[in-house]
């Protein structure tokens, strides 16, 4: 399903969904714009804002702009799925897709994600020979571990010193 959350997409089938759920937006306006008879200004406004050309008329229906924000809602949805699966894909954190609906940062974002290569995929088997990592010992984690806490409650930063600051 394109607009999972789950898995990796690659540059082509991105962009291609990601053109038809950014570019749905402008077309579900248009249409209704003619449905209302309304005129329409196609500005960097209705570029970057489609339905924010919709809210500047007085008599619009009751339904109209519930039924094109719940569109447009949608239509953001697929959009951050896509750019979520494509930073997966291209080695970028997934934050990447908070930025996606942000109107002005999509169209660059957008840009980038289309041209980022994928991500080389590691060996999932463990190395063998002389790549492989010697195993570590539990006594050195619990040593290290115990004797990163210790420091911390002399210099302190334990809890009962955080505690008495406030």
């Amino acid at each position: 399903m394109p607009f999972s959350f789950a898995g990796r997409i690659g540059r082509l089938p991105y962009a291609l969904w990601s053109l038809a759920a950014f570019f749905s937006q402008h077309l579900v306006v248009v249409g209704l714009m003619r449905a209302m008879g309304r005129p329409l200004s196609l500005d960097a406004t209705f570029l970057i804002m489609p339905l924010r050309s919709m809210t500047v008329f007085d008599k619009t229906s009751v339904l109209t702009l519930p039924l094109a924000l719940a569109f447009a809602l949608s239509a953001e949805w697929a959009l951050a799925a896509l750019a979520f699966r494509r930073a997966a894909d291209a080695g970028f954190t997934e934050w990447v897709a908070a930025y996606a609906i942000v109107p002005v940062i999509q169209i660059p974002l957008f840009a980038v994600l289309c041209v980022a290569p994928p991500r080389v995929a590691r060996d999932p088997r463990p190395p063998v020979g002389d790549d492989a990592a010697e195993p570590m010992s539990w006594i050195a984690v619990t040593q290290g571990g115990a004797g990163g806490s210790g420091l911390d409650r002399v210099r302190g930063r334990g809890r009962r010193a955080r505690v008495r600051r406030l």
